[in-house]
């Protein structure tokens, strides 16, 4: 009885469970596929098929458009990135090679 699981000197301990049940409400499509729906009242069938593969094709075609504009985004950043690095890269190396002739103009200045 001691010894039994969750009484006495040894309690084992099991790790808690999260169950989170994600909501998620998209206001936009819940409007269009309520006019499919109308529509498939009105029309028939096939013209509501019809407006959901368009709807499916615009969101589609969004989500693409999207996609390379961030590609393009992403590209300019990088270039920029690495012009930066290419300028300073430079500056350091000449100042690396004429690192005698800026000192003795320094002391020039100084003294």
């Amino acid at each position: 009885m001691i010894l039994k699981e969750g009484i006495g000197l040894f309690k084992i301990r099991r790790p808690k469970s999260f169950n989170l049940a994600t909501r998620y409400y998209d206001e936009d499509k819940e409007r269009l596929m309520r006019r499919v729906h109308e529509i498939e009242q009105e029309k028939g069938r096939e013209e509501g098929e019809r407006v959901r593969r368009e709807m499916n094709f615009r969101n589609k075609t969004d989500i693409d458009w999207k996609k390379k504009q961030i590609a393009k985004a992403r590209t300019k950043s990088n270039l920029r990135l690495l012009i930066i690095l290419a300028i300073l890269t430079a500056t350091f190396v000449y100042l690396y090679k004429n690192i005698d002739a800026i000192s003795s103009t320094f002391e020039k200045l100084g003294g």
